[in-house]
């Protein structure tokens, strides 16, 4: 697998949580499941990917952690 980083506004990752929660799901693996659902359907929508990237620009995202590559262990496994 490869590491990657996303930054989400804390409620939508309390949602993920819930979810993981309810599935008895670690929310890593929640939100790969997410992610190829995603990529299932824009293969499916060729206007999936427009979709996708006005809807994050509709999130406006704001900061995030400023120290992020040094304590990206803290942020990922705590």
């Amino acid at each position: 697998m490869i590491a990657t980083t996303i930054y989400m506004p804390r409620d939508l990752y309390g949602r993920v949580g819930l979810v993981a929660r309810d599935q008895k799901k670690p929310k890593a693996q929640v939100i790969r499941d997410f992610v190829a659902d995603g990529v299932a359907k824009q293969q499916h929508d060729p206007d999936a990917t427009r979709k996708f990237v006005e809807a994050l620009a509709s999130m406006q995202f704001r900061g995030g952690v400023r120290d992020a590559s040094k304590r990206h262990d803290h942020y990922t496994w705590d």
